[in-house]
């Protein structure tokens, strides 16, 4: 259970910035949720569930080292979020629930 915002997502609270979250089986990510909303994130919030189901859904994971994002203040490639360019986000930030993609082509 995550009880403490990580240190690498300072800097990414703003309306510009979009953020995935995800878990094992995606039971922690609302948890993240949750904490990400008390404490001021009011960008996009995706909810990527769990990696269980990207697996069942037919997809690989990958197994390379986590980079930081460019929000982070930690980053070499820190971005600063423009504020002003984005449109003032309601009180309630925008929290998306994502699905497993089908592995089905659209025709």
């Amino acid at each position: 259970t995550l009880t403490e915002i990580p240190e690498e997502l300072f800097g990414c609270e703003g309306p510009c910035r979009t953020i995935v979250v995800y878990c094992r089986s995606g039971n922690r990510a609302v948890g993240a949720i949750e904490l990400l909303l008390a404490n001021n994130f009011t960008g996009t919030i995706y909810n990527g569930l769990g990696v269980s189901q990207w697996t069942e859904a037919g997809y690989d994971l990958v197994d390379t080292d986590s980079v930081l994002p460019s929000c982070s203040q930690d980053s070499n490639e820190f971005v600063a979020c423009d504020d002003d360019a984005v449109e003032a986000p309601s009180m309630t930030p925008t929290i998306m629930e994502s699905q497993a993609p089908s592995r089905t082509p659209t025709i």
